[in-house]
């Protein structure tokens, strides 16, 4: 589901919708949004994932690979 699908998803059915914080360049915050969650990686050894993108838009971390 894109981006722009979750959202229009979360309005319909005023539910949570929650969103990866990307793996690259490209960062679609919803800043201010209480409804959308979004989601980081971190390594196993609890520390920040190289490859995953981090900024104060994120709401949550959770283990990204193994």
């Amino acid at each position: 589901m894109s981006y722009y699908a979750a959202r229009v998803f979360r309005k319909e059915t005023r539910g949570v919708v929650a969103v990866s914080a990307d793996n690259g360049e490209v960062f679609y915050p919803d800043l201010g949004n209480p409804f959308v969650i979004t989601v980081s990686a971190t390594s196993t050894e609890e520390r920040r994932a190289l490859w995953a993108t981090y900024g104060p838009a994120t709401d949550l971390t959770a283990l990204g690979s193994l």
